[in-house]
Order: C-alpha cells, then sequence, then structure tokens
C-alpha cells in the first residue's frame, strides 16, 4: 500500500503506520491473504464461499462501533493532545501542556462510554478497559499516541475474530503457542549438540596425559 493510498484510507494516526482492516471488503482481503488461509483456500477453492460468510457475520456484528460521532471527538481530542505533547517537548513547560490535556481528556469521555456500552453488548470486556486504560496513560503528557480509541481496537476484534473462526471452520487453527514454536523450529536449524560441553557442580577435570 502506497504512502498515499494509505493516507486517503487512514482513520488514525496509526494507520499510516500499520493499517487495520475497517471496511467488509479490506477485511475479506486480509483474511484472504493470511499465509495460512491463503495456502488452504488454494488447495480448497470452494471453501472461499465459507470464508464471505464468516466475515460478513463478523463484521455485521462490529459495524456499529466503528466510526460515528464519538470517534471524531476522540480523533479531535487526540489532535489537541498531541499539540500538548508538542508544547511541552519544545518548551518543557509541563503545567502549560496539562491544559491542553484536559481538553483531550474531555473530548474522550464519548469514546470511553461507548466502549463500556460495546464491552457489555459483546461481551469483550477487555477491550473496553483496553481503551479506558489507553486514555487514562494517554492524559499524561507525551503519551497521547498510547490512546488508540475504540475504532481501532474493534477493528483489531474484528480482524482477530474473523481469521480464527474461520480458520477453525477450516481445521488450520492453531494457538499462538503452536505458531511460536513452529517460528523457532524453523528458525533454530542445524544446530549443534552441546550437552558434553556442560560442566555439573561435581564436575573434575581429567588429568591431561603427560607426554612421554
Amino acid at each position: 500500500m502506497g504512502l498515499l493510498d494509505r493516507a486517503l484510507k487512514a482513520e488514525d494516526e496509526r494507520d499510516f503506520i500499520r493499517r487495520i482492516p475497517g471496511t467488509r471488503q479490506e477485511l475479506t482481503d486480509f483474511v484472504k491473504e493470511t499465509k495460512n488461509v491463503k495456502e488452504f483456500l488454494e488447495k480448497n477453492p470452494e471453501k472461499v464461499e465459507e470464508l464471505y460468510k464468516i466475515v460478513n457475520d463478523t463484521y455485521d456484528r462490529y459495524q456499529k462501533y466503528l466510526g460515528g460521532w464519538t470517534h471524531k471527538a476522540h480523533l479531535a481530542g487526540k489532535g489537541i493532545g498531541y499539540v500538548a505533547d508538542t508544547w511541552a517537548f519544545f518548551t518543557g513547560d509541563i503545567f502549560g501542556a496539562i491544559g491542553g490535556k484536559k481538553l483531550y481528556a474531555l473530548a474522550q469521555i464519548p469514546d470511553k462510554a461507548y466502549g463500556l456500552v460495546y464491552g457489555l453488548k459483546t461481551g469483550n470486556y477487555i477491550d473496553a478497559l483496553k481503551n479506558i486504560a489507553g486514555g487514562a496513560i494517554g492524559a499524561l503528557p507525551g503519551l497521547t499516541l498510547a490512546d488508540q480509541g475504540l475504532n481501532r481496537i474493534v477493528r483489531k476484534r474484528m480482524l482477530s475474530e474473523a481469521r480464527t473462526k474461520f480458520e477453525k471452520e477450516a481445521g488450520i487453527y492453531k494457538h499462538w503457542t503452536s505458531k511460536m514454536a513452529d517460528y523457532l523450529k524453523n528458525v533454530y536449524t542445524g544446530v549443534k549438540d552441546r550437552t558434553k560441553n556442560v560442566f555439573s557442580p561435581g564436575y573434575e577435570p581429567k588429568p591431561e596425559p603427560v607426554p612421554a
């Protein structure tokens, strides 16, 4: 994705670094291009309709929590927060920055309140707590970036849920610990056995033979 395209599609400043799918089509494409899903669909092309159904159901579930005026208020508040952070950085005036941070915190109230509604209705309580914690940390001078906001948290949840549901349905799901084990197995190859080089506490070196 080019820089211009990334900028046009960005829903928050973090999307400039890593874009998280926010539309139905983006979600579908992202899940389809996941390595194990892509390999599975190449062998089982008839399963693509099943993928579409899972993605559509997941998107329909979370769509209502994306965007809206609460997200706009969140972004406006973050803009004020970044101005306060910049002021504190260049002037060293922490107390002056606190005024801007107060406005930032007020602008985040709708986003955090809606996050609680989201958590109660979907059961994703950890997401709601992350949103509140991000706002609390972001209110500190210099830490506005820590607040990712409900919109991004929901997009992450939507992506994770759609991908996991299809992987389980297709029988290719692996827990993250298994994925890490596979990764380490591929990284650490050709390692020699060094057990003979390990000394036990009772180790006594053998005397070197005296040359005749």
